[in-house]
């Protein structure tokens, strides 16, 4: 299941500087032996904030050092983490640090300035952005907005993005966060809907050459322009899909899975050294290191997403709560081994409440729950099924 970053981070925050609750560090640890981007996080971290610089606080804490020294030191390890990784610099120089019993705040030179950029942080973590290259990201998400940049006059409208003028091929990324869905149109006519935790590359022009996009998490569904002289390419995790013009949906939730279903027209997915070709109707499940499955799907079934709405017949609790973690922001544990595995069928809307959904699951017998945490550090506890 997708583990939001900031979540480990804080978590692994709170266990090196010794702040850390019980109940936290039993999910910490959990989180490291089953995932491998929590372990990568944990191991980024300890680089950036290494003994060293904590025994250094500690020293100029108990020597009660003036509030400048402190400062300073603050400042320059700031700057040495900004070389390496903004995004970690900016976190960890405004998390809670107790060392030996004494509580230190890391301070980024002012406690106004800290709020912002945090403030700023969660607002861009929460909000649809659009990546340019050397600028800011721009928020999106407006009935109505529009603005210019990189010659492109830009122009938001009722969950929609597009762009008229003459611009350089230059990359712009769209990121959808958990919670949302978006659209964009292409400057070729193209459409695509984004779901919730999906991020997608694209050209602000297509050039002459050929039609290029790439997927670089979550889930689309692409309806694509027909033009036969420029071919439309779709590069996915280990894989590219080729189209002239069609429809189709594709999920690379799970890094080591991709999941193509066609809709309208004929695709050819490649993977590796093969190539599949697929007609309306046929899902292609390309798995790492194994030949491409080929399947059929129930069409409104698989894209009731676009409308909010998730059906699942014989799915595993694991997919049902990828989905409700997406759907609601919040990450999910399995606290009993195996239950995750359990089979069911599952209905859900992205207007639902989610203690409603979890009491209905409760009351089929398919697990117990409990939730823990207010906010963002809210999580959903998932064990097995007792009376």
């Amino acid at each position: 299941m997708p583990i939001p970053p900031d979540f480990v981070e804080k978590l692994v925050l709170e266990k090196i500087s010794g702040v850390i609750t019980p109940e936290h560090s039993a999910l910490l640890d959990k989180l490291l032996a089953e995932s491998e981007e929590a372990q990568a996080i944990w191991k980024e971290l300890r680089e950036l904030l290494p003994d060293s610089y904590l025994d250094k606080i500690k020293t100029e804490l108990e020597s009660s050092l003036p509030m400048e020294r402190i400062l300073r030191y603050a400042q320059e390890e700031e700057t040495r983490r900004k070389k390496h990784r903004y995004r970690i610099a900016l976190l960890a120089p405004v998390t809670l640090l107790a060392i030996g019993g004494l509580c230190y705040l890391g301070i980024v030179k002012s406690t106004s300035q800290h709020q912002a950029l945090a403030k700023k942080e969660r607002l861009l973590s929460s909000s649809i952005t659009l990546s340019l290259p050397g600028q800011s990201p721009v928020i999106l998400g407006q009935q109505y907005a529009t603005f210019n940049s990189k010659g492109a006059a830009f122009h938001e409208e009722k969950g929609v993005l597009s762009w008229t003028g003459k611009t350089k091929p230059e990359p712009a990324t769209l990121t959808v966060p958990v919670t949302k869905q978006y659209k964009v149109t292409l400057p070729d006519g193209t459409k695509i809907m984004l779901n919730a935790a999906s991020s997608i590359q694209f050209p602000l022009n297509f050039g002459k050459g050929n039609r290029e996009i790439t997927l670089l998490s979550g889930e689309a569904f692409i309806e694509v322009a027909k033009d036969p002289a420029h071919p439309f390419l779709v590069h996915l995790p280990n894989n590219t899909i080729q189209v002239l013009g069609t429809a189709f949906n594709v999920d690379t939730y799970d890094k080591n899975l991709v999941k193509v279903a066609l809709t309208s027209g004929k695709i050819t997915l490649r993977s590796g050294s093969h190539s599949t070709t697929l007609s309306p109707g046929q899902l292609a499940i390309s798995e790492m290191g194994k030949q491409v499955k080929i399947n059929t799907f129930d069409q409104d079934s698989l894209l009731a997403w676009k409308d909010g709405v998730y059906d699942f017949d014989e799915a595993t609790l694991q997919e049902v709560m990828n989905a409700v973690s997406r759907t609601f922001g919040i990450l999910v544990v399995f606290d009993d081994p195996g239950v995750e595995s359990r089979k069911l069928k599952a209905y859900f809307t992205n207007t639902d409440t989610l203690s409603v959904f979890m009491k209905n699951l409760n009351t089929a017998q398919v697990c117990n729950y409990t939730f823990t945490g207010t906010g963002m550090d809210s999580v959903l506890h998932i064990k097995e099924y007792k009376k």
